[in-house]
């Protein structure tokens, strides 16, 4: 049975020209060398090598032998490189799914870094919604989420890598956009972007919680899912919204940010998620990045991600 040893012997013996060399190069004695060449003739059906010359020469068959044994034993040892890689989660596909706001501001850093540390890993990046993400996690449509908490499944677990402070997106006409910060009373009856209470849950009901604490009631006059939709209204001037701090990245020329006037700032949370049942060896290997460059508690953490 033809293996890829007899490949190896073949090849060392066709650069060689010498079966002594090439038994040399191989570390073994010539007598099971010259063997393993005939019965790899006796293989072919045909001689690879002209004996009696000195040195010996390739057979027209050997010639093309030889081309297509270092293309086969380059793909061997490849393939094998490439499994090995896998393994230890260096190589392979991972499919990550990201929400709008982390596009804007952590996702390029950390997609940076992770293709710069394992450049052979095929990434695979999809968007979705905190709650798609949970469903697509649940099913191992998705390999990594990064969400807004909370994340109630028993199969996901997740890690905050990012915080950012909540901000009020403001017309740039408005009276208040002449204010340094804006107190959270100032939002009190006026026009108001939400965002929507079931696709964009977690910005709803931080927003909602916020104000309700402080007895504010906005007028709720449009809801949208997406940040950068939410921000595209309030430049049409349609009202005011909250919006997490990342917002400063989407070029508007209408809107204008400011903090809020109170100590310490309402936070925003953006987690990394996975399936605690996914056995793709990527996943471990980006959770060991994300965690070790953005983790909040981390030397690396910084307001910007």
């Amino acid at each position: 049975m033809l293996e890829l040893r007899h490949f190896r012997y073949f090849i060392a013996v066709a650069e060689e020209l010498h079966f002594g060399r090439a038994a040399e190069r191989l570390c073994m004695t010539q007598p099971p060398l010259s063997m393993q060449i005939r019965q790899l003739e006796e293989d072919v059906g045909v001689p690879l090598f002209v004996r009696g010359h000195r040195p010996i020469k390739l057979t027209a068959a050997g010639e093309v032998l030889l081309e297509h044994a270092r293309a086969v034993l380059s793909q061997a040892d490849s393939a094998l490189q490439k499994a090995r890689l896998t393994a230890r989660g260096e190589a392979g596909h991972l499919t990550i799914a990201v929400t709008s706001a982390s596009v804007l501001g952590l996702l390029p850093r950390l997609i940076a870094a992770f293709k710069r540390r394992y450049p052979a890993v095929e990434l695979n990046v999809r968007e979705m919604v905190s709650r798609d993400q949970l469903a697509a996690l649940s099913q191992s449509d998705i390999n990594i989420g990064l969400i807004r908490p909370p994340a109630d499944h028993p199969d996901i677990d997740v890690q905050t890598i990012h915080v950012e402070p909540i901000v009020v997106a403001i017309p740039a006409n408005h009276p208040l956009a002449e204010r340094d910060s804006i107190p959270v009373s100032a939002m009190n009856r006026v026009p108001f972007i939400s965002f929507d209470s079931r696709a964009a849950s977690y910005f709803n009901r931080l927003a909602h919680d916020l104000l309700d604490a402080r007895g504010v009631r906005p007028d709720v006059v449009q809801s949208a899912t997406q940040l950068h939709t939410v921000v595209a209204l309030v430049s049409a001037g349609l009202g005011l919204a909250l919006v997490p701090q990342a917002a400063s990245r989407i070029q508007f020329e209408d809107v204008v940010l400011r903090p809020l006037d109170m100590e310490p700032p309402p936070m925003a949370e953006l987690c990394v998620a996975w399936n605690t049942q996914d056995k793709n060896p990527a996943v471990g290997t980006f959770l060991e990045l994300a965690r070790e460059k953005w983790s909040p508690a981390g030397p690396s953490a910084s307001p910007e991600g």
